[in-house]
């Protein structure tokens, strides 16, 4: 599904090794990362949204 997603969208989909996924503090501290480089200020939590209505900002 994110392949299909990412690809209609122009994007790119990497999945890491199944060994890291599921560490959800690797996968919380690469979005940090991600924001921290866009300079993102504010964080908000949408913990129903859909995959695919989320904007991908850092592209």
């Amino acid at each position: 599904m994110c392949t299909i997603m990412c690809k209609e969208r122009g994007g790119k989909f990497y999945a890491p090794p199944n060994e890291v996924l599921v560490d959800n503090g690797l996968m919380i501290a690469w979005l940090g990362i991600l924001q921290k480089e866009k300079k993102e200020g504010n964080i908000d939590i949408h913990p129903y949204e859909r995959t695919d209505d989320v904007i991908m900002e850092w592209r």
